[in-house]
């Protein structure tokens, strides 16, 4: 579980044992629960009830090795499909004239492999015209047929909204449109049904799990394209699949030089360029960069008058340091959302929640996604338990008790 949480969906033999016995051990190196008693109880669930699955000199769990199986039998079939390809050069041509949009060449091929391949790829970094793109694809789609329907959709609620936003079109999570419901959906993913659309378009793809994959691979029907947009460094490149790369900028945003660095760094080159937009500030501790960090959240809340959600503070680090995400949540929210009397407040293990906090909700619901984000409107108690009230928007307003809060 720990493993899977993440992102891997096997681990070799020599990693199981050295991870289980620190884990058993209270991760001491040596301890009461040794390698030979791990080994034995491993072949006794590979052997005996089947819930750990070896294969290729990996180990599963059995919903990991049926998710991977599932999905990529139903990719392969995708794949596969006959008579998908279509010649749009002339339709290409007529929407750039009438759009008065001149796709670049790396586009305008992108548009093309969608068409002529079942299944495609097309990746690039920010402020490479995936937008621009998505928006070509439709049209084309739309000429071919005026009745197509068209799915977009993401992996998480955010990433849904940006979608719609940025195209002008109609986007689903994946979780909603295969019919999930509830927290988990597995009973409603059982639903025999197939989606109807025609295309199928998946923005954030590299954010997917093999679980959401499974299930959307096994609802598309045939004769359905589908296409995966995301970072180009973190979709996989098969060599099946048609990839398309968009490496030209676009974004200029004033003369910001995010892209321009975040090129380099991709690129292992250390000769950046700072400015208004970029800068570097040297830390010799955690500590040290924790106490710059909320001086300078704090001055860039000022400058954007008090407005939380004009400021995004990332880390590469969840736990276990003062840099970390985990740490750095309390020390922020202290700044933009204080300690008031009169004002209750909610302590659910380490974590402690107040009116005016931005939460996220971090399992999919009928209501909500993965990845929403909202604001605490109140906490009260309600039948002897407290109560967060959150506020997602779009007349999203939920009720968390103490069990539904981490």
């Amino acid at each position: 579980a720990e493993a899977e949480g993440e992102g891997h969906l096997y681990l070799r033999a020599e990693e199981i044992l050295s991870r289980t016995e620190k884990l058993l051990n209270h991760k001491k190196a040596v301890g009461i629960v040794s390698q030979r008693t791990i080994r034995d109880v491993g072949n006794e669930m590979i052997h005996k009830d089947g819930t750990l699955i070896c294969n290729g000199g990996g180990f599963y769990t059995k919903k990991s090795f049926d998710a991977e199986l599932g999905a990529a039998a139903s990719l392969v079939k995708l794949c596969l499909q006959e008579n998908m390809h279509k010649n749009v050069d002339k339709i290409l041509r007529d929407i750039q004239k009438k759009e008065h949009i001149i796709l670049n060449a790396m586009q305008q091929e992108g548009v093309k492999r969608v068409f002529e391949n079942p299944v495609s790829i097309i990746t690039g970094g920010p402020g490479r015209g995936k937008t621009t793109i998505i928006h070509f694809i439709i049209a084309v789609q739309e000429a071919l047929n005026k009745n197509s329907m068209i799915l977009l959709c993401a992996p998480t609620g955010r990433a849904r909204r940006r979608m719609s936003d940025c195209t002008g079109y109609p986007a689903m999570t994946i979780h909603k449109a295969v019919g999930m419901k509830g927290e988990d959906g597995e009973e409603e993913w059982k639903e025999d049904f197939l989606l109807p659309d025609d295309l199928i378009i998946v923005d954030e793809s590299s954010m997917i799990d093999m679980y959401l994959a499974d299930q959307l691979f096994s609802h598309i029907k045939p004769g359905t394209r589908i296409v995966f947009l995301g970072d180009k460094d973190q979709l996989i490149e098969s060599g099946v699949i048609p990839v398309t790369v968009l490496n030209e900028c676009f974004r200029q945003e004033g003369d910001s030089t995010i892209i321009q660095n975040a090129d380099k760094i991709n690129e292992r080159k250390t000769n950046l360029v700072f400015d208004d937009t970029f800068s570097f500030y040297p830390a010799k501790t955690a500590q040290e960069a924790s106490k710059i960090i909320a001086e300078l959240y704090q001055k860039e809340l000022a400058k954007n008058g008090n407005h939380p959600e004009q400021i995004q503070v990332i880390s590469p680090l969840r736990k276990d340091t003062d840099a970390g995400a985990d740490a750095l949540n309390p020390v922020l929210r202290d700044i933009v959302n204080p300690r008031r009397y009169g004002y209750p407040e909610q302590k659910n293990g380490a974590v402690t929640y107040r009116q005016k906090d931005r939460v996220m909700q971090l399992k999919n619901t009928e209501e909500v996604s993965n990845g929403d984000v909202g604001e605490v409107l109140n906490i009260y108690q309600k039948d002897g338990k407290n109560v967060l009230r959150v506020d997602f928007g779009e007349h999203r307003i939920l009720e968390y008790t103490d069990g539904e809060i981490w």
